[in-house]
């Protein structure tokens, strides 16, 4: 196989990529954070001496606190990865989360506990929208209470059961909130009536709340997964995958060469190589470098399988074309996007002290 390869999104995997997107967006905070530093140290001399003084007494002052910080945020993914299990997956929080440090260095242990705080508050909200999708009794959300510690008294409307299953997600839409307020005001069987309605926009607005987060994380999973692998990768947006979806990426030594990546009807999932070219070529005919730049993607494209299977996107290959079935689709330049040739992306480049390496 060298040629166009068409593959589908294996079924049944929520809480993985759910909670690897959780993961890249903690490793992601961190290292803005660090970016963010940086920069300030470069402008300011001043700043940077104070800094070093800062640490040097941190080190030796608030080591002890950092610990206890470290502690406590370990104690709240050991809750979270409890309602993991309860969503039928109790090793995908484990999987993904952040490693703690070997070493007590001050800086290394702050960072653990940023990332842990950071993926947490994802993980949370991930792990009620894709429990909050699910048609279990209203009274199970009393168990997790703890989750989302509100700092008002409760509401005890007839309404505020049914809502707590989506309070996570924010202020309700507008016309689960018109039912809501209906049903307090009435009484007898029509507040039967409006609370099973309640109850059913209530599961439909989770379900498509989660349907959405999926395909956020799944597109998140798929940009960094390609930048791990050395690829520069289009800035993939949260609707890759949705029908019509697109998405280009290549290393940069291939010259004109990329690799598109199309979402077609039925959630399939074309992967071609590109070539950009002049408007004037794009009849031209299929060269010895076409049929290269094939054998170098067929080459390759088993490491992005597993890297992405590693995050919870499982794809399984339906078609694959050898070099040459199909000739490699010319593209005028100006449609496609303009990739720098050295590597850019922050993220990619930097170490990932506390994120699990790919098997």
């Amino acid at each position: 196989m060298s040629g166009p390869t068409t593959v589908l999104i294996h079924p049944g995997q929520i809480l993985p990529v759910l909670l690897a997107a959780s993961a890249i967006r903690a490793a992601r905070a961190v290292q803005q954070a660090h970016a963010d530093a940086a920069a300030l140290r470069q402008t300011h001399e001043q700043e940077r001496q104070t800094e070093r003084q800062r640490q040097a007494g941190a080190h030796e002052q608030g080591l002890a606190a950092l610990l206890a910080q470290a502690d406590a945020a370990e104690e709240r993914l050991a809750h979270l990865a409890e309602l993991s299990q309860r969503l039928g997956d109790g090793r995908a929080l484990q999987a993904a989360r952040p490693v703690r440090p070997e070493s007590r260095d001050y800086l290394s242990l702050a960072d653990y506990v940023r990332a842990c705080e950071a993926f947490a508050a994802d993980a949370q909200n991930a792990l009620l929208t894709a429990l909050a999708e699910r048609p279990a009794e209203d009274g199970e959300l009393g168990a997790l209470a703890w989750l989302a510690a509100p700092a008002e008294p409760a509401d005890t409307s007839a309404s505020a059961r049914l809502l707590r299953r989506i309070a996570h997600l924010g202020p309700p839409p507008a016309d689960i909130r018109a039912l809501a307020e209906e049903l307090d005001a009435a009484d007898g069987s029509r507040a039967q009536l409006l609370a099973s309605e309640l109850r059913r926009r209530i599961q439909l607005f989770a379900e498509k709340t989660l349907q959405d987060e999926v395909q956020r994380a799944q597109a998140l999973v798929v940009e960094q997964s390609l930048q791990d692998l050395g690829y520069q990768v289009e800035e993939i947006e949260d609707t890759l995958f949705v029908e019509g979806g697109v998405a280009h990426f290549r290393k940069n030594h291939w010259g004109d060469y990329m690799v598109r990546m199309r979402v077609a009807q039925g959630g399939s999932i074309n992967f071609n190589v590109v070539r950009a070219v002049d408007a004037d070529q794009l009849a031209g005919e299929t060269s010895v470098q076409d049929h290269l730049a094939e054998d170098r993607w067929c080459a390759e494209f088993p490491a992005l399988l597993k890297a992405l299977a590693a995050r919870g996107v499982r794809l399984e290959v339906t078609r694959r074309l050898e070099a040459g079935e199909l000739p490699v689709q010319r593209v005028a330049r100006e449609r496609l996007p303009r990739f720098a040739e050295a590597e850019a992306s922050l993220f990619a480049a930097a170490p990932r002290l506390m994120e699990r390496p790919l098997p």
